[in-house]
């Protein structure tokens, strides 16, 4: 996880991780305006996991199928 400030001063974390073809990617968690740091560390373990697991984060697919992924009461769900 990096956080990237720019010359204006926001602040955005950012996920960088291996997909299944071992290129790196970079996943944008959010904005520290909306987002804290251990929500951003949260969601950041959630992706690397799904990204481990060969699924693609970014695009919310596990092989052929879809699946749906929400913060509820500060926790990531994910339904299959």
């Amino acid at each position: 996880m990096l956080l990237e400030v720019t010359r204006t001063g926001r602040a955005t974390y950012y996920l960088r991780y291996r997909d299944k073809s071992s290129r790196i990617r970079q996943a944008r968690l959010g904005s520290t305006d909306r987002l804290g740091l251990e929500q951003a560390r949260e969601k950041a373990r959630v992706m690397r996991s799904q990204a481990q697991m060969g699924f693609n984060p970014l695009e919310g697919e596990i092989g052929d199928s879809l699946f749906l992924r929400f913060m509820w009461g500060g926790k990531i769900l994910i339904l299959l």
